[in-house]
């Protein structure tokens, strides 16, 4: 069994947090009085492994200890107890200006940064062409550093990371003060790097990157993983926790249940298009991956072809028809139901709302229902996919009334005797002029 690249097991840092100065003065003269510090937990009992070549994303708000987890990677700092392994070369990008000299010019700070990192003056001359190009800041490589723009200085700082032939590549978001065209540059630098073999862990608040650039996602959350596993589910999981946090909607366990309906409300007659069976099948499958307040639910929803037969596989070009029921739990003046399509991987690849599309839900009283239909052509490239459907208040929204992830899964095909490339292909026009030779 090959050993993994980066592990780390039950690690831990604390800080001791005073509350008056001369407090840490008297603990050190007299050490058998009473402790006069408390205890902060910057990391907690922090375990998992990284094999190599793997792309690992680490997600958490402001705070919850991503970064103090590369430095105790990188070695700039020391864990409080826990032990952690890393077998191989590590390159950090951790935050801006970390292992620059501000005085120095550009390029004695390349010449700085190899040398940390072991090579010769010679090794770094070999690679020095391929640092300049990937940098491409011109003459301001002679200049100090200190001179140079946030967007420069991370450029500079990327070219020489990748350029040092690392095992291990830490990003600690150092491109977020880059340009688009700079940062998908780094992207297909990193795809190349893993590709032969460097491992890499990328901190980021932006999930859709993780969700494209990463195989495993941990989240941290004061000091604590909280979850680890595939990219997708864990941002979703992560940015649910936020809204939470923010008051756009509440746990599941806040939904009425049901199967034992809130005696104020009174069902209308049943003229669903679904039957009895399908909607415990539907309530059964969706109990685990919906949030919201609960004043509006998604009822049912299921997927249909052009003739209005459900179906779960489509054909390239072929009509999906997503119908949605929805009730009413109270009273409600506002509301928008919006859908995004995902991948495997959970990227949203396209999405619309009721209040996009110019369709207004007038105002619902508790225990009314309601259906909405959501048609298009199928132009989905082959593969796998699912529907996140989301009930709220308003656009922009302040209050989720129901969500459903990982719902109406289905397969799409390619046209045969083609193979899309593309995520999604736009129908175009193509028009050719041929010009004579004359």
């Amino acid at each position: 069994m090959v050993a993994p690249i980066i592990k780390v097991n039950n690690l831990s840092k604390v800080y001791k947090i005073y509350e008056k100065n001369t407090d840490r003065i008297k603990e050190a003269l007299l050490p058998k009085s009473r402790n006069k510090h408390r205890e902060f937990f910057a990391l907690n009992n922090v375990s998992f492994e990284v094999s190599r070549g793997e792309i690992i994303g680490i997600v958490g708000k402001n705070g919850s200890g991503k970064s103090t987890l590369l430095k105790i990677i990188t070695g700039v700092l020391q864990p409080t107890s826990g032990e952690i392994s890393v077998l191989g070369k590590v390159s950090a990008l951790l935050e801006l200006g970390a292992g620059f000299n501000p005085e120095y010019s550009g390029m004695e700070n390349v010449y700085l940064n190899g040398t940390i990192m072991g090579y010769t003056r010679q090794e770094v001359d070999q690679r020095l062409d391929a640092i300049l190009s990937f940098a491409d800041i011109g003459d301001f490589i002679h200049q100090p550093v200190k001179t140079y723009s946030s967007g420069m200085f991370a450029r500079l700082a990327f070219a020489v990371a990748i350029n040092v032939e690392p095992e291990v590549l830490i990003v600690d978001e150092a491109l977020s003060v880059g340009d688009a065209a700079f940062q998908a540059k780094c992207m297909k630098r990193m795809k190349s790097l893993m590709k032969s073999g460097t491992t890499i862990l990328l901190v980021s608040h932006d999930t859709g990157t993780m969700k494209s650039m990463c195989s495993r996602v941990v989240y941290l959350n004061q000091g604590e993983v909280i979850d680890i596993g595939d990219a997708g589910e864990v941002c979703d999981r992560y940015i649910q926790d936020l809204r939470s946090r923010e008051g756009m909607f509440t746990l599941k366990d806040n939904l009425p249940n049901e199967k034992e309906p809130s005696t104020s409300i009174s069902l209308q007659e049943n003229t669903s298009f679904y039957s009895e069976k399908e909607k415990i099948q539907f309530d059964k499958a969706v109990i685990n991956n919906r949030t919201g307040t609960g004043e509006v639910l998604i009822n049912f929803c299921g997927l249909y072809n052009e003739l209005g037969v459900a179906s779960a596989e489509f054909g390239f070009d072929d009509l999906i028809r997503l119908r949605i029921e929805y009730l009413a739990v109270d009273d409600i003046n506002n509301l928008v139901i919006g859908i995004h399509v995902r991948d495997k991987n959970q990227m949203e690849i396209i999405g619309t709302n009721t209040f996009y599309e110019g369709v207004s839900i007038s105002q619902k009283v508790s225990g009314e229902r309601g259906y909405v239909e959501f048609s298009f052509k199928n132009r989905l490239r082959e593969g796998n996919y699912s529907f996140t459907i989301l009930v709220v208040d308003q656009i922009p929204t302040n209050l989720f009334y129901d969500r459903i992830d990982h719902v109406c899964f289905f397969k799409s095909k390619d046209p045969i005797g083609q193979t899309r490339w593309a995520l999604v292909s736009y129908p175009m026009e193509v028009s050719l002029e041929e010009i004579n030779g004359g």
